[in-house]
């Protein structure tokens, strides 16, 4: 089922032949985060706060699903706003805001409404990066979790600044870095065979 929805969710965003955007690596670093998100959904989370380990896949899998729109449909504004966050050394959402008026984030929420995802995904997609501002919700925690353990663990790269892990979202999820460590190596693993499979 996670391998249907991952070829359908690539096969939706056609790549942009004139952008010198790495594909492979933004599918690498979105399945990452759905790999941590699940593991952790589903081994860590689950007795506590009940969250569903599918739902948390498809999360991590559309976090940045509003960049790939950006680049098929405005590609130019998106190239614009990749030279401010070099020239700013700042996030990607701070320089899409900047330039553009909204960020990814907003656009993929949208998109996620558009196609009746349930409420969880869209509010995961929507506020993943902004763990320390409320309202948030226990999915975009995990999903902000999961995108600081992926990088963390060199599981493809966003082009994003490593975040810092957010205090404020490990204490909602009632969760402290000892008890994900033991996870890792599952992480890793589940990691590497979804990638084996996509390629």
């Amino acid at each position: 089922r996670d391998m249907v929805c991952m070829a359908g969710l690539i096969d939706n965003f056609p790549q942009n032949k004139s952008t010198s955007f790495d594909y492979a690596n933004f599918w690498r670093h979105s399945i990452g985060v759905g790999v941590c998100a699940r593991v952790l959904a589903k081994h860590v989370l689950n007795k506590q706060l009940g969250l569903n380990s599918d739902v948390a896949f498809i999360s991590g899998m559309l976090h940045d699903i509003g960049e790939l729109a950006l680049i098929v449909a405005a590609p130019n504004e998106f190239n614009l706003a990749m030279e401010y966050r070099a020239s700013h050394d700042c996030q990607i959402f701070e320089a899409e805001q900047a330039v553009l008026g909204l960020d990814h984030a907003q656009i993929g929420a949208h998109l996620a409404r558009k196609w009746e995802f349930p409420q969880a995904i869209c509010d995961a997609i929507e506020k993943y990066h902004m763990p320390d501002v409320a309202p948030t919700s226990h999915m975009a925690d995990l999903i902000h979790v999961s995108e600081v353990l992926c990088h963390a663990l060199e599981m493809g790269t966003s082009g994003e600044i490593m975040p810092p892990l957010s205090d404020s979202a490990m204490f909602r999820l009632n969760i402290n870095f000892l008890q994900l460590k033991p996870y890792f190596a599952q992480i890793e693993c589940e990691y590497r065979n979804v990638t084996l499979m996509l390629d």
